[in-house]
């Protein structure tokens, strides 16, 4: 009796992480029926995340292409001194610069002319795109739609005749008229329910450096740490660097400024996220833990009522209350973290079968594929939600394990383990 409290006393851990993988495997039918239940759990949860990243994202993706970018937001109607003091603030993670020229001087045809970055290009969702971007200065990288309707074919190397309006940003007061021969460097469309229907002409920075612009025509748009709150974090750069945020455009005084937030990102704050619509994954994900708790639950209980007098023997050699707790979730732990792996993988695949049958049928939502990160965190959140039902439907079983004496153990049957388990719903 003495050499076994020294073993709980000195190596208590090890003993008991023992002692529950020796249970699991003297009873490997029961073990079995854990594994199962545990990883269907997995399963469920890993597919309901997978479906509901993978809508979201879908969602997100599809209201992107009507803004034309992925940037999380931008500062409006900026100069180079804006935009050297704001760029370097520490919760900008990447940038780009567009700088506005004006529209085409054409009343049949709308399109916008600009210089961006190579970042700016990299957001735009822009599709098909053949040739390169403007590098020379009479280069011209133009949207395939907007070359036709001014009479040309678009193809790369074409020589093309640009008439347009030189413009104060956001205004539309007129500055200068011109007109000017490019050489097509490179052709996109646009995505067919972008913003409606304006075409885009990209010049070179050589050429728009040589126009004489008003000095506030440029937009900072930025990449943040993360998409959460995306107004309240500009708002904040804005104030940290000195500037005040204004809505109405044109005429902003030196430390004025606009901003705007893409509001396709779902927890941007300025979204349109109708919370209605992942009403049905909720419930799902509630019905999903109760089944698994109430699954799970029972095998335990099973457990302890098979294992009662082992847990009456442990306790006469000196086992305690905690520990006996402690055995009970190892017990659960073991089984969970092959079941959760198995849960995971199968669930991934599963989501990825539902997701692909969802895009098909349809035409209303881009069809996406998980990423690498969206993957992890869908893990992330199955695992969580696992272990949490498991957790929750061990923890009655466990106390009742450790009120069991050893003379309750010792006379143990099926009608008293019944009238215990009443006695404690009541």
């Amino acid at each position: 009796m003495e050499g076994w409290w020294k073993i709980m006393k000195v190596k208590n851990r090890d003993y008991i992480r023992r002692l529950a993988k020796n249970i699991l495997n003297a009873n490997k039918s029961r073990r079995n029926i854990l594994l199962l239940a545990i990883a269907l759990t997995s399963i469920l949860f890993t597919s309901l995340f997978s479906v509901a990243l993978g809508l979201g994202k879908s969602m997100e993706t599809q209201t992107m292409k009507t803004i034309g970018t992925i940037s999380h937001g931008s500062f409006k109607e900026l100069s180079d001194k804006d935009i050297s003091i704001l760029s370097k603030d520490k919760d900008i993670k990447e940038f780009s610069i567009r700088e506005k020229v004006g529209i085409l001087d054409d009343e049949k045809i709308s399109a916008e002319l600009s210089y961006i970055d190579n970042n700016g290009f990299e957001w735009s969702l822009i599709e098909k795109v053949k040739g390169k971007f403007p590098e020379k200065e009479n280069d011209v990288f133009i949207d395939l739609a907007t070359a036709k309707k001014l009479g040309y074919k678009g193809e790369i190397g074409e020589e093309i005749e640009v008439p347009f309006t030189i413009e104060k940003p956001y205004t539309g007061e007129i500055i200068k008229k011109r007109s000017d021969k490019f050489i097509i460097s490179g052709t996109f469309q646009n995505p067919i329910d972008s913003n409606v229907g304006v075409g885009q002409i990209y010049l070179s920075k050589a050429y728009v450096d040589k126009l004489s612009l008003p000095e506030n025509n440029k937009d900072l748009e930025v990449m943040l740490k993360n998409s959460f709150m995306i107004r309240d974090k500009l708002i904040k750069i804005a104030e940290r660097n000195g500037y005040k945020v204004v809505d109405d455009p044109g005429n902003l005084s030196d430390k004025e400024i606009r901003i705007g937030v893409n509001f396709a990102y779902i927890f941007s704050g300025d979204s349109s996220f109708d919370f209605k619509t992942f009403l049905p994954f909720l419930a799902f994900l509630i019905l999903v833990m109760v089944a698994g708790y109430l699954i799970i639950n029972n095998i335990f209980k099973i457990s302890v009522n098979e294992d009662i007098k082992l847990l009456g023997l442990l306790k006469t050699i000196g086992m305690t209350k905690p520990q006996i707790k402690k055995l009970v979730h190892l017990e659960s732990l073991a089984v969970s973290l092959p079941a959760i792996i198995v849960g995971d993988i199968v669930g991934i695949s599963i989501g990825k079968v539902i997701l692909n049958k969802i895009f098909a049928n349809n035409e209303m939502l881009t069809d996406v594929r998980l990423s690498l990160a969206v993957i992890i965190l869908i893990i992330l959140f199955s695992t969580a939600f696992t272990l949490l039902t498991v957790f929750l439907s061990v923890m009655r079983p466990a106390r009742y394990a450790a009120k069991v004496s050893p003379i309750d153990a010792s006379r143990y049957n099926e009608t008293t383990i019944k009238k215990k388990y009443k006695s404690e719903k009541k």
